[in-house]
Formats: structure tokens, C-alpha cells, sequence
């Protein structure tokens, strides 16, 4: 999992840039997406870690989704997860 998805660039003496990174390897790069601007710092990095901790409590779910394996089916069907059913287009 990447680190912290969202970080702040200062871009003037009061703008500041809370930006989306972009870039596979996680790094910002010229390409990341502004997500919001701020007139001070205090603000930015207060709204920079509820968003990252939002980010993260949202991943953190969907990962836990995903790890649920539900066995469906009968002795005499076979036994099969979920996600294999879906794969195979019986659902």
C-alpha cells in the first residue's frame, strides 16, 4: 500500500496545495492532481491528515472485503469461494 496519498506542496508564501499522488511508485510528480488550495499552513495539514486518515479507513474496508472467503454449494456440486463463481460467471 502506498503511503499517505494526499501531501502538501507550498507553492507561495500563502498558497498551499494539498495534491493527490499520481505516480506508481508514490513520489510526487508534476502530473499529481490539486485536490484543494489553503491561505495557510495550519489549515492545509489539518485537512491533510483527515484526509489521509479517511484514505486510509477506506482502504483498510475494502481490504477487509476482500479477505472474506464465503464457501457456497453442496457436497454433491462441489465447494467453491465466492469470487470463483463470479470468475467463472455463476453467481
Amino acid at each position: 500500500m502506498m503511503r499517505n496519498r494526499y501531501y502538501v506542496q507550498h507553492l507561495a508564501e500563502y498558497v498551499f496545495l494539498i495534491r493527490e499522488r499520481m505516480t506508481e511508485d508514490g513520489e510526487p510528480g508534476p502530473n499529481d492532481r490539486i485536490v484543494r488550495s489553503f491561505p495557510n499552513r495550519d489549515d492545509a495539514y489539518r485537512s491533510l491528515s483527515e484526509m489521509n486518515d479517511t484514505r486510509r479507513k477506506l482502504d483498510e474496508h475494502h481490504e477487509a472485503e476482500n479477505d472474506v472467503d464465503v464457501f457456497v454449494g453442496d457436497v454433491h456440486s462441489g465447494l467453491f469461494r465466492e469470487s470463483e463463481q463470479k470468475k467463472r460467471g455463476k453467481q
